[in-house]
C-alpha cells in the first residue's frame, strides 16, 4: 500500500530507508577513523615527550633546570 502522506510505495520506503542507514554507517566509519588518527596523533606527541625525558641525562643544562642536578 501507498503511503497516503508521500506516495511512496513500500519498497520506495524501504530502499530510502537503506541508503539512510547505509550513510549513517559510512559516516560512522568516517567519524571512527578520524577519532583514531587523533590518537595516534597524540600518542605519538606523548611517545616523543617520553623520548625527550628519558635523553635528557644530568650534565644537560635543561635537566639542570628542570630537576635542580
Amino acid at each position: 500500500m501507498d503511503n497516503i502522506f508521500t506516495g511512496e510505495t513500500c519498497e520506495q520506503a524501504t530502499e530510502k530507508h537503506n541508503l539512510r542507514m547505509d550513510y549513517a554507517a559510512v559516516l560512522q566509519e568516517q567519524i571512527r577513523l578520524q577519532n583514531a588518527k587523533k590518537e595516534q596523533i597524540k600518542q605519538q606527541k606523548l611517545d616523543e615527550q617520553r623520548l625527550e625525558r628519558e635523553e635528557m641525562v644530568p650534565s644537560d643544562p635543561m635537566y639542570t633546570l628542570a630537576y635542580g642536578g
